[in-house]
């Protein structure tokens, strides 16, 4: 026995495949287990044989496939008996041939340089057949003929299958007829393994929505069904923020009350409306709208409309539409359009003593790249958004009219991340940017509020160029209920003034119910900048209600 295993180790490679098949053998009187281990051989995984098969039966596997020669080494423990069979490598190169089981046709041909190349054509051959309706398609080995270098295998595709709706075994109000057309499972299409690969990813598009797992899919008279689980991670909501604290005109008040909806028409379409007091003559709308699978499943749409009114003295209406096309990690690349009309409403001074242009329009492209824009929920992972305007700019005033070139930019990334079960940090951070030259007060960016800098009411600054970090030390108590410490810092041009460099900090809480969220907070202006001032700190109180 060990003269032969010598012989055979010529065939082998030093680095050993060891495959473990435990199989049942049943002797009169006495049952005995025994395992069959292949050293170094391409064909074992589809020779080696099954559970059910006996010894011998493997072995005339082994000789059928062209192994004439085969040695067996027998080792023996107490409860059980090892075979290792060594059989010689595959030699290349060689001719590669499929036939069609049934009527022996030949569909493949090939010369292939080594078992690498081999595995990769038998993978796309398999892939081929399950893109395309066969999804219990199989390659059978037929022989294997040593002297004119030539491997057979037979090709047996199975019935054609095709695709039945989409099923959810949980319970959720995802209408099942848009999922099948936003996961490209129409029925009546062929079977394509490819679109059942694809389905985590495109979850990663729907806001609000985690795909757990494919529970099975369902075979059954020429139809494949798949049972999906999914979560809604995110519910509609309705909310409303209150806010009170001193400013250099005195005191003042402000709100804040929006609008979630996130599974409009059942169909994941996400829909959020806001709207914010920021004082007395000055308000702010804002309208945001996602639409998934718009023309096919992996191009998304969206449209952006803000309407601010600043201290009765002009509005400004910006309105900007986008086509994303999405990747494998959830991210989405887009390409709009934007409008932003700037108009005065009087010739008078504003409250805050800047005389208001007449007119000022930008309109141009909108380059965008987003992840989790719409989601609010995870507790986990970074989303951020970026979108950069390049466009035309118009002034019309009383004195002169001007036009050129312009850019704009929006950034912010968001990071969230639970430390233990007792702590977790959010962090923040937010960038505007516009040329300085010629920038008027009825087109600069508004800043301030819970969503941007804590401590100065929203939307109250008007700044030509800043960033911020908002960031939070959380500790958890029941459930999601989490007492807070905030430390907000920026670094702003504020318009009309020098640079200045806010610093807020404070405590607050977010008590969670069946029914909503109830958050409360104070904000200290430890830096103040130039154009607010506070006496006293700033006091939110916000309740959001799960619709």
């Amino acid at each position: 026995m060990t003269s032969l295993l010598t012989k055979w180790n010529m065939y082998i490679n030093t680095a050993q495949i060891w495959v473990f098949l435990l199989c049942a053998s049943f002797f009169p009187g006495k049952a005995q287990s025994y395992s069959v281990q292949a050293q170094n051989t391409e064909l074992h995984n589809e020779i080696i044989g099954s559970d059910s098969d006996d010894l011998d039966v493997i072995i005339n596997k082994y000789q059928k496939a062209g192994f004439s020669s085969i040695d067996i080494d027998t080792i023996k423990s107490s409860d059980e008996v090892i075979y290792i069979i060594v059989a010689p490598i595959l030699k290349f190169p060689l001719e590669f041939k499929v036939l069609k089981q049934k009527t022996r046709e030949l569909i493949y041909a090939a010369d292939v340089r080594d078992v690498s190349e081999l595995t990769y054509i038998k993978n796309k051959i398999l892939e081929s057949g399950l893109s395309s309706g066969y999804p219990f398609i199989k390659l059978i080995f037929k022989e294997y003929n040593k002297e004119e270098d030539e491997l057979i295998y037979y090709q047996k595709e199975g019935r054609k299958i095709y695709f039945d709706t989409v099923k959810l075994t949980n319970k959720n109000n995802l209408n099942k007829n848009f999922l099948s057309r936003y996961l490209k499972i129409n029925p009546a299409e062929s079977f394509d393994q490819e679109k059942i690969n694809q389905i985590p990813n495109r979850f990663l598009h729907l806001p609000g929505w985690d795909y757990e797992a494919i529970d099975t899919i369902l075979f059954r008279l020429e139809r494949a069904q798949p049972y999906l689980s999914v979560k809604r991670e995110q519910k509609d909501y309705a909310d409303f923020f209150v806010g009170l604290t001193n400013n250099n005109s005195g005191t003042i008040f402000t709100g804040k009350a929006s609008l979630g909806l996130f599974n409009l028409f059942r169909s994941a379409k996400v829909l959020t409306l806001e709207w914010q007091r920021i004082r007395k003559g000055s308000q702010y709308l804002s309208i945001n709208y996602f639409h998934p699978g718009l023309i096919k499943a992996n191009i998304f749409g969206s449209a952006k409309l803000e309407i601010i009114r600043a201290d009765s003295s002009f509005n400004r209406v910006l309105s900007e539409f986008k086509v994303f096309g999405g990747t494998e990690k959830g991210i989405r690349y887009g390409l709009g359009y934007y409008f932003e009309d700037n108009a005065g409403l009087s010739d008078g001074k504003s409250d805050n003593e800047f005389n208001p242009t007449d007119k000022v329009n930008i309109n141009g492209i909108v380059l965008s790249v987003e992840k989790d824009e719409f989601s609010f929920t995870k507790r986990n992972g970074v989303s951020f958004f970026s979108d950069v305007v390049i466009g035309k700019r118009k002034v019309t005033d009383s004195i002169e009219n001007t036009s050129g070139g312009w850019i704009k930019a929006f950034a912010n990334i968001t990071y969230r991340k639970e430390l233990s079960d007792r702590f977790g940090v959010n962090f923040s951070l937010s960038g505007v940017y516009a040329p300085l030259n010629d920038q008027r007060i009825n087109e600069v960016f508004q800043f301030g509020g819970i969503n941007e800098f804590r401590g100065v009411p929203q939307k109250s600054l008007s700044l030509e160029q800043g960033v911020s970090l908002q960031s939070e030390l959380r500790l958890f108590l029941e459930g999601p209920t989490y007492l807070f410490l905030h430390l907000d810092a920026a670094a702003i041009n504020e318009f009309g003034f020098e640079q200045s460099f806010p610093v807020s900090a404070g405590p607050g809480m977010s008590i969670n119910f069946e029914t909503g969220q109830l958050n409360f907070a104070f904000s200290f202006l430890l830096n103040e900048p130039y154009a607010f001032s506070s006496n006293v700190p700033l006091f939110q109180v916000g309740y959001r209600a799960n619709l």
